[in-house]
């Protein structure tokens, strides 16, 4: 499985769609660690959102993904908030940086990210919108 990971990864940049093609049918076989097709839906989810026309499903597997609990939760929650910025849907982006803060597992480097986000929003608001 490890194997058909890194092919799928490496094959990313020359063929998007054949390495989601790759990270969905390992995140399909029910054979599999629940963790290892978690961390290939995670895969394919982040590919699915630069490819026109997969973006909605990118964005639903990621949201799936963030779900109380889940290993990848705080991972999805930083790239729904990173797509919610592209929105200029600072409220949304906002929840999603501050899922990542207020929770107690999140790394010293999420934690991070999530606040430099943020500092990126408050930057972005217009002052009408920050009142």
């Amino acid at each position: 499985v490890l194997a058909q990971m890194t092919a799928a990864g490496a094959e990313a940049s020359k063929d998007p769609q054949g390495a989601i093609g790759a990270f969905d049918a390992i995140s399909g076989d029910a054979a599999i660690d629940p963790l290892l097709r978690d961390t290939a839906r995670l895969r394919a989810a982040l590919l699915r959102v630069d490819i026109p026309g997969e973006q909605q499903k990118g964005e639903a597997a990621l949201t799936a993904l963030s779900a109380a609990g889940g290993p990848y939760r705080r991972v999805a929650a930083l790239a729904l908030g990173a797509l919610a910025i592209e929105r200029k849907d600072y409220d949304d982006a906002s929840k999603q940086f501050d899922l990542v803060l207020g929770d107690p597992e999140a790394s010293p480097d999420e934690r991070q990210a999530a606040s430099r986000w943020l500092g990126l929003i408050a930057s972005n608001r217009s002052p009408a919108a920050a009142k």
